[in-house]
């Protein structure tokens, strides 16, 4: 039986990453939270965790096994006897917990959960829009759920909601924003998926770049690459690295100047799919190919990125055919593999199921590939800044 989670990004209005809930399943159906589990992604994540109690699972002795400071609990409509239910929501307040609570506190039976929560959760904005001032008032948090678009976002920003979940890639970007150094970096992208990269003007390219330069350095000789030695020239890191990881440490580096002005949810997806696809190459006999995967991921998001079409920009860069169709066509192997990182990332479990089924992952632990993923993109966004 596969277990999967994943975690869907909770957004301020700045576009900053505020939170994530943390959706899980077990084959197609909600299954109750395993403490462990919720231990391991607080210690890779920085941010509050909101998970979904069901009545089963809503116990008084998780109150003592759960880590406080970033950890939320949602209450869902419904959830077991409702006078327990105040009783331990009550009690998971005094122990330091944020509580989320839904759009039913509105109705007359649940309204005294009001003086409880910390964020309520609104999928019908526009229902329920003359409520926000009362949570204002009582400085609640309200949370638009369910966004689709930039007209949706729009609208929830302007009846007073705060906190922002849905389809965030439609609607944070911040289009012809390209940092000064953009031009560097998309000049060294194109010359390293050249089949023949020139390393030389590589070289003079990243050492006229003192920060670029920098923050390479910073990357390669930590943990994320566990070289033995400590590289000191551009030349050494070729040797120590090869060809490919060269190419991903560049890649790495770009990605990041390319994405400085954009929203951090951005580059931090970039690099989870990216690191995902890689830790799956060996599971869909592409290991020899995990260079590929790697780029299929990170460059998902050059679009957003550049505020270009993303067939344009890959036409302009030397890549494979494959990556090629596999992020435009989802195409092949890496096609479907791109396609299970977005279901994966979206919490869209029937449909992972039938990709997994396909690509021979039904038996694979998911869960800890995907963990690895997050914590890996962490660790370079912390170095890289």
């Amino acid at each position: 039986m596969a277990m999967y989670l994943t975690r869907i990004p909770i957004l301020n209005r700045n576009m900053q990453i505020y939170g994530y809930e943390l959706k899980t399943a077990i084959t197609g159906k909600t299954i109750n939270f395993d403490p462990s589990i919720i231990n391991k992604l607080n210690q890779i994540n920085n941010k509050k965790l909101y998970i979904n109690f069901r009545d089963d699972s809503i116990k008084e002795d998780l109150i003592n096994n759960l880590p406080r400071n970033l950890l939320g609990i949602e209450i869902p409509e419904g959830t077991g006897n409702l006078q327990k239910n105040v009783y331990i929501s009550r009690e998971l307040k005094k122990y330091g917990f944020s509580l989320m609570v839904g759009e039913y506190i509105f109705k007359g039976d649940y309204e005294f959960f009001l003086e409880l929560a910390d964020i309520v959760k609104i999928n019908n904005i526009s229902k329920y829009r003359q409520n926000i001032a009362l949570l204002t008032e009582n400085r609640v948090k309200s949370m638009a759920t369910g966004l689709i678009s930039e007209s949706s976002f729009n609208k929830a920003s302007g009846y007073g909601f705060t906190l922002f979940k849905g389809d965030y890639i439609k609607f944070a970007a911040r289009n012809n924003n390209l940092p000064a150094s953009s031009f560097i970096y998309l000049n060294l992208l194109q010359e390293i998926n050249k089949p023949e990269p020139d390393f030389e003007k590589i070289e003079n390219t990243i050492k006229n770049d003192i920060s670029l330069s920098y923050n390479l350095f910073r990357l390669i000789n930590s943990a994320y690459f566990g070289l033995r030695h400590e590289v000191k020239s551009i030349k050494q890191a070729l040797v120590l690295l090869g060809l490919n990881d060269y190419k991903k440490w560049l890649s790495l580096k770009i990605m990041r100047g390319l994405a400085k002005n954009q929203p951090d949810v951005f580059i931090y997806t970039s690099l989870i799919r990216a690191n995902f696809a890689e830790y799956l190459s060996p599971y869909v006999e592409l290991e020899d190919k995990k260079l590929d995967l790697f780029l299929v991921g990170l460059f998902s998001m050059l679009d957003i990125f550049l505020g270009r079409p993303l067939p344009v920009i890959l036409s302009e860069l030397p890549i494979d055919d494959e990556i090629y169709e596999a992020l435009i066509n989802q195409k092949g192997v890496m096609g479907d593999v791109f396609k299970l990182l977005i279901c994966y990332e979206k919490g869209n479990w029937q449909e992972l199921e039938i990709l997994a089924d396909k690509l021979n992952l039904l038996d694979k632990s998911l869960v800890s590939l995907y963990l690895d993923a997050v914590a890996d993109a962490n660790e370079v966004i912390e170095i890289l800044g």
